[in-house]
């Protein structure tokens, strides 16, 4: 229930199996009291903004309510709270859900498992333990482009390499599925390599090179509308990507592969988990090793534009 500061209801509603819900049209020039019934256990409210980021917190009172003071005069583009007290702040940060489901088979997830998330600088800056369906949530992580996770696997019967992260929105729906890369960690890129919005394809060049430094190269190649092939254009790429494979036999290659936005949530997960494996099986037909692959799929998540569905049928190459 939304009560004005008279307490008055002015509207209801009910979450859903998510715990999320929406009041649209507000006046924001008015104070609010969010209070919900039969409620005895202690409550966090998460205020999301239009890409899902959080942009405030706010904790019960002791009355078991929340109170959702009126917004900065200021207020453009990003939400903002005045906090009054201890039980009302405001931050910017990430929540992510996920699930490690073992070998892909259905009913055998990874219950009671200890994830941990880490930053780009490999600092540790959360850990939660799974459930017993292999289900976990991280309510506060930084912003930052890359999230990076990894289980305890002290337990030596436990293989990660055998578990696949899915990572889900915060209407459950998966946006991605991850494999262990790069120094053992789960790499999940929400706004893929290239978080701009003038991601642009770059012509080919004949003198294509690829500087094998310490930190990453890519390679964009694109498809075709509802297709898991390379386009014929960009096979080149991928021919001369097998040739430094073979001359440099300890690098790997993670493939993130993206669908557009024209099918279903799960048919384009589905669809861009099918283009990374035909790079993977191109290459093997090449003589590169299968092991030295791993592919990511982020179905139609990341965008990278709204009207040029071309530059969201894509992947992108890492080598490390």
């Amino acid at each position: 229930n939304l009560r004005d500061d008279k307490g008055n209801v002015k509207v209801s509603t009910t979450t859903d199996k998510m715990g999320n819900f929406e009041f649209r049209q507000l006046d924001m020039a008015q104070n609010y009291v969010l209070h919900m019934e039969d409620i005895d256990d202690p409550l966090v409210l998460l205020i999301f903004d239009s890409s899902g980021n959080v942009v405030a917190q706010m904790k019960t009172n002791n009355k078991g309510e929340f109170i959702y003071r009126k917004l900065d005069p200021t207020y453009s583009k990003n939400l903002s709270l005045i906090p009054e007290s201890e039980d009302l702040f405001t931050m910017e940060t990430k929540t992510v859900a996920g699930m490690f489901q073992y070998k892909n088979l259905k009913g055998t997830n990874g219950k009671d498992l200890t994830v941990y998330a880490y930053d780009d600088d490999g600092l540790v800056i959360g850990e939660t333990v799974t459930d017993e369906n292999g289900y976990f949530r991280f309510r506060s992580l930084p912003p930052s482009t890359n999230m990076l996770f990894k289980v305890d696997e002290s337990d030596p019967d436990l293989h990660a390499d055998d578990f696949t992260l899915f990572i889900f929105d915060r209407d459950g729906k998966k946006v991605a599925s991850l494999k262990k890369g790069q120094n053992g960690y789960f790499i999940y890129k929400p706004l893929g390599f290239d978080d701009t919005s003038d991601l642009n394809k770059v012509k080919e060049k004949d003198d294509f090179s690829m500087h094998l430094k310490s930190d990453y190269d890519i390679i964009m190649v694109y498809f075709g509308s509802n297709q898991t092939n390379v386009k014929s254009s960009d096979i080149t790429q991928l021919d001369k990507l097998a040739k430094v494979l073979k001359s440099k036999p300890s690098i790997k290659i993670e493939v993130n592969a993206y669908a557009d936005a024209r099918s279903s949530d799960e048919y384009n997960l589905i669809l861009s988990q099918k283009r990374g494996e035909w790079i993977v099986d191109y290459l093997k037909r090449k003589g590169i090793d299968k092991s030295r692959f791993i592919v990511n799929a982020y179905g139609e998540a990341k965008l990278v534009s709204k009207t040029e569905h071309e530059l969201n049928r894509r992947a992108e190459i890492r080598i490390y």
